[in-house]
């Protein structure tokens, strides 16, 4: 298991990052504040930059409150553990892109109702596709060891 990138969000509310495991890779966001966070189970359209994501509260007794959105589930079209962190770090700064003013709309678009309705899981080539991912050594379709 690794934790990729976290780093505090620009409102500073809440942290951003990937938990990569060898079952699944979750974006994670983790409240930094006393701002109310989502309850276990429950489901939010969240803005992460130009980007509106569907996250599902949790809440783990030594840990806290957080909020999870699937991106892998399970792990098989990753070559390796590097191959799955590789795939963090890119997926995060395709997230962190500055937006310039107007384009959010233009964002909402890509990322249609349809495609992220629900925090299930997002097989890794849409995931790619909606992020504008570059195809490489980060996802190579062979099983995850």
């Amino acid at each position: 298991m690794q934790a990729v990138g976290f780093a505090p969000e620009p409102e500073g509310s809440s942290a951003l990052g990937v938990l990569v495991t060898p079952w699944f890779m979750n974006l994670m966001r983790l409240p930094l504040d006393a701002a109310e966070p989502l309850g276990p189970g429950q489901a939010s359209r969240q803005r992460i930059g130009a980007h509106r994501l569907s996250f599902i509260g949790a809440h783990e007794a030594a840990f806290g409150p957080y909020a999870m959105c699937s991106l892998a589930s399970p792990m098989f079209e990753f070559a390796d553990q590097d191959a799955a962190v590789a795939t963090a770090h890119e997926v995060l700064a395709q997230l962190r892109l500055p937006t310039a003013k107007g384009e959010p709309d233009a964002q909402r678009r890509r990322f249609s109702a349809r495609t992220w309705r629900s925090a299930r899981s997002v097989p890794m080539n849409l995931l790619a596709q909606r992020l504008r991912l570059q195809p490489g050594a980060a996802h190579t379709g062979r099983r995850y060891p």
